[in-house]
């Protein structure tokens, strides 16, 4: 909890926002007032399964244009996890956060980085087993967005996790999509 307040804080810390902007335009020499509200963006996904191995799951994100092409966010996300098995039935509930930055190559095309910190608690009263742990990845790729309005895109990402470790949830890649829409 204390990796996801700290990296919380330097993510704020590093958002330089201010309540409004002056920019020269070049046409009248004049200035325009902007508000910063045009720099934040929202968004993120939904993950549903039903069956014997049951999914749900929420991950809103909140991000910065930094610039036009740089914009760094937060993101949170909450998994329910269930299964049915022969003698009984597991559950996980999967909560955390991650920051994360993107760079905007063109328009559509992306590199993406992320750090997600998640803790998994996990139950399954077949085996009197109750558990959790924390996990760390590290994730790198990129993506593809298309404008759906005009302040909203639909987007698809292709992620690899560089901490791939035995206990990870994801394999390689990992394929996310989701919308973002414009403060």
């Amino acid at each position: 909890m204390k990796k996801i307040l700290l990296v919380g804080l330097l993510l704020v810390a590093f958002l330089r926002i201010e309540a409004q902007n002056y920019s020269d335009d070049p046409e009248t020499g004049t200035k325009n007032k902007e508000t910063s509200g045009n720099r934040f963006y929202t968004g993120g996904g939904i993950a549903l399964q039903i069956g014997s191995v049951t999914i749900l799951g929420i991950s809103p994100t909140l991000g910065y244009k930094i610039t036009e092409s740089f914009s760094v966010g937060l993101g949170v996300k909450y998994l329910y996890y269930s299964e049915v098995y022969s003698t009984g039935r597991s559950s996980a509930s999967i909560y955390g956060a991650s920051p994360f930055a993107r760079y905007l190559i063109t328009e559509s095309v992306f590199a993406y980085t992320e750090y997600e910190f998640i803790n998994i608690v996990y139950k399954d009263p077949g085996y009197a087993l109750n558990d959790q742990m924390s996990l760390e990845s590290f994730f790198v790729g990129g993506g593809y967005r298309q404008e759906v309005t005009n302040n909203s895109w639909f987007y698809l990402l292709v992620l690899f996790n560089l901490n791939n470790t035995p206990n990870t949830i994801y394999q390689n890649p990992v394929l996310r999509m989701g919308i973002e829409i414009g403060l």
